[in-house]
């Protein structure tokens, strides 16, 4: 809907002229007037149809008649969204030009969400163009939520869709809990420009992506989408996880990160190495939570000279304990000092199989049948 482009200036309760006397000499009168100067101001906008579009007050202000441009102090207001508020404006300046087509904000600009995820945007300069639904910050520009902290070079609010724009290097921050100015976050991500909807959480942002994690794990990926709403992130393949401190690395297509639950899911096929062994299959989930990372079908394990299929297979990287098993069996193993992994069958349910040189596949089997581990 198109915006009036009249503001009203309300009368303030004192305001003075900056007058040199009380007459006025012949060269004086030629000189521009002086600006009135106003012990408290209220600015504000309606819309065509009469509803409420902007408010800002300020506790002092001069205006300058000739260029109809207003200098505040301390201004705060109110950004309106059907005829409701929906943001709050704060900051230690303001410089509204032409009667409000446009506002400058500078100096610890606060831009409150009142609605939907109560997002805080900060900076140091804002530049506010009403009619335009355009609201830009363009200097050192954050926006907070309860867990994150999110940069770039210059947001742009397009107010009409809730879409924050951010142009430039992306640089995202989160914590596991609440963010505390006191703890430090777990997690910073750095990536390209991108967008960010402000109602339903949609997130995007150009790659190539990096995570780097606070127990030295670090993440790439070639693009990041996500709902900060639903509270998750999809990484664009190819998607690489180097877990560090020697528990080797996991390489997956498009996969998806529950940050609150710290858990990565993928239904695309998967490969994660630590040393000589190798873990192969189609889907996972790795918890960060239980030290698990667990291949859900078609698993191969490999070591030199060794090879396992199973249905599925779990590594646990803290205790070095892997579980492989099928629907009817299940082995029971372990990562070794030297790196290779033995597996314990404490049932006595076997099948191996192993084939010999140039020769047809040789099985041997005990227990229950069933639909096999082999090895």
């Amino acid at each position: 809907m198109h915006r009036s482009v009249r503001s009203a200036l309300l009368i303030p309760l004192t305001a003075t002229t900056l007058l040199t006397g009380c007459v006025s000499t012949s060269d004086q009168a030629d000189e521009v007037a002086p600006p009135f100067v106003f012990r408290s101001l209220n600015l504000n906008q309606r819309r065509d149809d009469g509803s409420r579009d902007w408010d800002l007050i300020s506790p002092e202000a001069r205006y300058d008649l000739e260029s109809r441009t207003v200098e505040a102090q301390s201004p705060t207001g109110l950004v309106y969204r059907d005829d409701k508020p929906y943001l709050r404006i704060s900051a230690q300046k303001a410089t509204v030009v032409n009667d409000g087509d446009r506002i400058v904000l500078e100096g610890n600009v606060r831009l409150q969400q009142l609605t939907d995820q109560r997002l805080l945007i900060e900076g140091e300069r804002l530049v506010w163009t009403p009619d335009d639904s355009n609201i830009v910050v363009d200097q050192q520009p954050t926006a907070v939520d309860s867990r994150s902290q999110l940069s770039a070079e210059r947001f742009v609010l397009l107010q009409d869709r809730d879409q924050l724009r951010l142009d430039g290097p992306t640089r995202l921050l989160h914590w596991p809990e609440t963010r505390t100015a006191e703890t430090a976050s777990d997690t910073e991500i750095l990536g390209g420009s991108g967008s960010w909807n402000l109602k339903s959480g949609r997130l995007t942002v150009s790659g190539p992506v990096t995570a780097r994690r606070n127990d030295d794990s670090v993440l790439t990926a070639s693009a990041l989408e996500g709902d900060t709403a639903a509270q998750f992130l999809d990484l664009i393949k190819p998607v690489n996880l180097n877990l560090g401190d020697e528990r080797g690395t996991v390489t997956a297509q498009t996969t998806r990160w529950n940050y609150v639950d710290r858990q990565f899911r993928s239904a695309g096929p998967v490969e994660g190495r630590r040393k000589g062994m190798r873990m192969r299959g189609i889907g996972f989930v790795m918890d960060e939570g239980s030290s698990t990372l667990e291949v859900i079908s078609a698993c191969r394990l490999e070591q030199p000279g060794e090879q396992l299929q199973a249905q599925r297979c779990l590594w646990n990287w803290k205790s070095q304990d892997i579980i492989a098993e099928s629907d009817a069996q299940q082995l029971k193993g372990r990562v070794g000092d030297d790196d290779r992994i033995r597996f314990d069958p404490a049932d006595g349910r076997v099948r191996s199989q192993f084939r010999l040189r140039g020769g047809a596949p040789v099985t041997q089997e005990s227990g229950s049948p069933g639909t096999p581990v082999t090895f």
